[in-house]
């Protein structure tokens, strides 16, 4: 029992652990409250749909593209197959080339015999347009929706709720206004009822009104979206958060303070509303934004925040993650305060000095003029340089100045990939003496320079590896906390990336300060990938160029952005590059480099005079395998343009078949050939991906992911990964010459990559770290040499290591070590075979079966042998999964072992295991199981035709007492009113087959 002083400042303890509030107003002049945590959740039926959820019934009026009542404009032509393994409705589809200035359509006339409500569906197979045009004519006119010919294929994707009243004069169109491929197939209309639709309308038109009772609303975790919820893991519309705030107690409404309300990112469209009253809106889901919420907002009881999102906004073959996907926060500052520094570092590499530029900007939104002193402190450890400036601000405005300072060669430390050094700037200002505000980053001091064929970091011509890593994980969408960035981080860089674009869109900015400090360069892009997008507005693109502001002021400060990119893979962009280009450069940074990553300049139809190339700072391509062989690619591209570096932002070298571990792509090793001594113009290469993600395009698994990546969706490393990882090395291998743990000592050679060589660079401070571990993983004895400079100039080099090997070593391994910690080649010896491994479960099935079995350390893969009763004995795949799939086994009885191998050698086999091929279908896999938020999160396999998946689950093996059954793919939530370890099991219905229970399997957090 707890004494009443306990339980006080237990409760004490725990407010403070679960309230995020920074009180510093009085020191920095402002105060920050996070609303992160628990919102309420609500989707209004009618205003969104879950394709996984829609499936034609009987008075569903269906019409396909063959029908009578299709009418048709311009030369459409009929196919019977569909491509990439797409499905079609019906027997056929309808395509057509859409030309600029084309008028053609496809016209479907229902003739609706009810009038009424009805949600329309499209169903469609692969077209290469991003944006089909969908004119729905109702009773209120026309409506515009579009659709990716690209994602979505071969369900129902919805186009909206619309009230019709059975004209023949009504219909659905289809076009488009972009140079593209069209596909048309079936339109559904499914009538709805229209008083509970009416009701829901009503309802969600209320949503954000003080009064609403949300108590039957769901509970959804900010950050987050809403595929954390089973029933919304394919849910595109519209959808509502709630939440309740009370401000702090200090906070008091007067003249001189204001409050912002501060949005990381919310995808796509939002409208904010605070106490019933709409304070702004924000288009665009990837970068922040903010709104003046002082007079809204009750500071002396509750207040309602409420937000609409809308996630309909579907680009290229990533997932559109709905919700509020980045931190909220409310802000409270002085009325005058810095709203923005961008602070340069220009280093001498001569003198060793650096000359600090600082912009600022200081916004004054009193009614009278403020007369401030400005003083701006750099440190690094201790305050190594000021400066200071008298600064007059009219009454609700803003005034930007600038102002410079040096640093001393003893203080500068240039920031690089492998030794990350980071500097603080804090700037105030204050008024008669007193702190109104205080503005604090971090930046780096470091070089990037460009000639016509090198990339130059501090002087040093260096070719680097990286990734484009998609911002996706299975549970945690695109909203990525702390724990995935910090593995990410750490797994990208364990395997060769220095150097890369991560990809399309404004990233979660805790990524790039974790990349600022591990040492990533990363060009940074705005989300535009197809200039058709509807929200565009050529030629000025307003909303472009908003989106490059909101990006570039925030992350104007990180080290590790080297450049901005203001698109990927345009068409017709000429005038758009040039143009956006100029912006960014003239308006927001002329001093990082700016590019425009193309997948075009090396047709014979680009030249300089048409393509935007002509204007980047380094040409960033994508290549794949369609555009040819790869040299002749890179030959043409430097034909055109031979006064630029290029950087290959994307390779793909092929898409993994499967979700399993096992694959591998051999072929990057012959595609790195082809920049490896020659083509040295090329700077880098960016692998697509360093992850596998969430998609709804045209080809993903059954899981609906995309698996281009070293690691699977869960961060599960494939054998590609350590294939990428000796590729990405700054050196060909390390040797030790007849080694033997007895002698105690050896030498060791180390094969360093060439000057034109890829990647290649200079390793100062490295070191030998060797170690000895035991069978089960454990470090027994740990030795380091420290390393001279290796140049890619000095080709080998040797030394001798010594060591005292301990009795029980099982395996040796040596690491060549980064100063800042990461491995960039590692050789490992093994004394002996693995040790006998072990049969956990086996599941048999109607054709085969199922082999569990538990991976050690002492083992690098495993494989199984089967004998029948003949005595035919088979050897399964080796693999380095935990588990082994047989299938087409007759009907029999199988003596089945499994064996475990290493380098050294194959261990003795397991008891054997006896099987009779029998039964149902096998259950779904489980790849990974987590705890968080109060859940279970399950993933899993899926097969084609898999209808729904069914846990069961408990806190014991004999106490499942609990269900969810859900029709999602790829990851199952379940909620838990319990704590501790969690057991479970799974089975799967497919088509007219229910699969048997998966072995119970214990789940546990952390």
């Amino acid at each position: 029992m707890i004494d009443t002083t306990k339980k006080t400042l237990l409760t004490i303890l725990v407010l403070l652990c679960t309230i995020t509030y920074s009180a510093s107003a009085e020191d920095t002049g402002e105060s920050v409250f996070s609303l992160n945590g628990t919102w309420k959740f609500k989707a209004f039926a009618g205003e969104g749909s879950n394709y996984r959820d829609i499936v034609p019934t009987e008075t569903d009026i269906i019409i396909d593209n063959d029908d009578d009542r299709v009418k048709t404009e311009g030369n459409w032509q009929t196919s019977t197959e569909p491509e990439r393994e797409t499905l079609m409705w019906g027997k056929d589809y309808k395509k057509h080339f859409f030309k600029p200035g084309d008028k053609s359509n496809l016209k479907y006339f229902p003739s609706l015999k009810k009038a009424g409500y009805y949600e329309v569906y499209a169903f469609h197979p692969f077209g290469a347009n991003q944006n089909i045009q969908y004119n729905i004519k109702h009773k209120n006119g026309v409506s515009t929706d579009y659709l990716s010919g690209r994602t979505q294929c071969g369900v129902w994707a919805s186009l909206g709720v619309h009230e019709f009243t059975g004209s023949d004069q009504e219909y659905v169109e289809i076009t488009s206004v972009a140079k593209s491929v069209v596909v048309a197939d079936g339109i559904m209309f499914r009538p709805l009822d229209s008083k509970k639709f009416e009701e829901s309308k009503v309802q969600s038109s209320k949503a954000h009104e003080v009064n609403v009772n949300a108590s039957d609303w769901l509970d959804l975790k900010v950050p987050g979206h809403w595929g954390m919820i089973n029933e919304y893991s394919n849910y595109s519309g519209i959808a509502w958060y709630r939440k309740h705030v009370k401000l702090p107690s200090d906070w008091k409404k007067n003249d001189f303070e204001r409050v912002r309300l501060k949005f990381g990112a919310v995808y796509h469209l939002a409208n904010i509303f605070v106490n019933g009253q709409k304070v702004g809106s924000h288009r665009g889901g990837l970068t922040p934004f903010e709104f003046d919420v002082t007079d809204f907002l009750n500071f002396d009881g509750d207040n309602i925040i409420a937000v609409q999102v809308d996630n309909n906004f579907i680009v290229g073959a990533t997932w559109n993650w709905g919700g509020i996907i980045r931190d909220v926060e409310l802000v409270k500052n002085n009325d005058v305060r810095i709203s923005y520094q961008y602070i340069h570092a220009d280093p001498n590499l001569t003198t060793g000095t650096a000359d600090i530029n600082l912009k600022v900007r200081v916004e004054n939104k009193s009614g009278k003029t403020r007369k401030l002193s400005f003083k701006s402190s750099i440190s690094k450890d201790s305050e190594l340089a000021q400066m200071e400036k008298s600064i007059k601000v009219a009454a609700n405005s803003t005034f930007e100045f600038e102002t410079t300072t040096s640093l001393t060669k003893e203080q500068v430390k240039l920031w690089h990939f492998d030794t990350p050094e980071l500097y603080q700037i804090s700037s105030s200002i204050t008024e008669k003496g007193k702190v109104v505000h205080v503005q604090s980053d971090r930046f780096g001091i470091r070089k990037v320079e460009v000639s016509d064929s090198q990339f130059f970091l501090n002087g040093e011509a260096v070719r680097l590896a990286g990734f484009n890593r998609v911002s996706d994980h299975r549970y945690w969408g695109s909203s990525e906390p702390q724990e995935i960035i910090n593995l990410d981080v750490d797994q990208m860089k364990e395997s060769g990336a220095n150097f890369m674009r991560i990809m399309h869109g404004t990233q979660n900015e805790k990524l790039i300060d974790r990349c600022d400090e591990k040492g990533i360069l990363l060009f940074e892009e705005v989300n535009v990938r197809h200039l058709s997008n509807p929200e565009f507005t050529a030629p000025g693109y307003p909303l472009v160029r908003q989106w490059l502001r909101e990006m570039i002021e925030r992350d104007v400060n990180h080290a590790s952005i080297i450049g901005w990119s203001v698109g990927n893979e345009l068409a017709d962009h000429y005038e758009y590059g040039r143009d956006i280009i100029k912006y960014l450069k003239d308006s927001l940074d002329d001093k990082r480099l700016v590019t425009c990553v193309s997948n075009s300049g090396w047709r014979k139809t680009q030249t300089p005079e048409n393509d935007p190339n002509t204007f980047v700072d380094i040409i960033m391509h994508n290549h794949y395998g369609f555009q040819g062989p790869a040299n002749t690619v890179f030959q043409e591209l430097r034909s055109k343009w031979n006064d630029k570096p290029i950087f290959i932002s994307e390779y793909g070298v092929g898409r993994h078949p499967t979700t399993s571990l096992d694959e591998d792509l051999k072929n990057v090793s012959v595609w790195n050939k082809e920049i490896r001594f020659k083509n040295t113009f090329i700077v880098g290469a960016s692998l697509w991906t360093y992850n596998d993600y969430k998609s709804g395009y045209a080809g993903s698994t059954e899981e609906e992911n995309r698996t281009w990546g070293l690691v699977d969706v869960w961060r599960q490393k494939r054998r590609f990964f350590d294939r990428i990882s000796k590729e990405n090395s700054p050196v060909n291998g390390i040797t030790i010459s007849e080694f033997d743990a007895a002698s105690g000592k050896g030498t060791v050679t180390i094969d360093i990559k060439g000057p034109t060589d890829y990647p290649c660079y200079t390793m100062r401070d490295y070191s030998l770290d060797y170690e000895f571990k035991d069978r089960s993983g454990k470090t027994v004895k740990s030795f380091t040499k420290e390393l001279p400079t290796l140049s890619p100039m000095d080709e080998l080099w040797s030394g001798e290591i010594s060591w005292d090997a301990p009795k029980d070593a099982f395996s040796f391994h040596i690491n060549l070590m980064s100063p800042n910690g990461y491995s960039r080649y590692e050789e490992v010896i093994h004394f002996d075979t693995p040790s006998k491994p072990i049969i956990t479960n086996v599941i048999e099935s109607e054709q085969g079966a199922r082999i569990y079995f538990t991976p050690t350390f002492d083992a690098s893969e495993y494989f199984v042998t089967y004998t029948d009763k003949a005595n035919n004995k088979s050897e399964s795949i080796k693999t380095i999964n935990p588990y082994l799939d047989l299938d087409s086994l007759s009907n029999n009885a199988y003596s089945v072992q499994l064996f475990a191998m290493n380098p050294a050698g194959i261990s003795e086999g397991s008891t054997e295991h006896v099987l009779s091929p029998k039964g149902t279908i096998l259950p779904p896999f489980v790849w990974k199981t987590m705890i968080r938020d109060s859940k279970l999160i399950i993933g899993i396999t899926g097969e084609i035709g898999d209808m729904t998946y069914e846990v069961k689950y408990g806190n014991s093996k004999n106490n499942l007492n609990k269900t969810v059954k859900t029709n999602a793919r790829g990851m199952i939530v379940a909620d838990l009113d319990f704590t501790g370890d969690v057991y479970f099991k799974i089975k799967r219905t497919n088509k007219d087959k229910v699969s048997s229970w998966s072995p119970v399997q214990k789940a546990t957090k952390g």
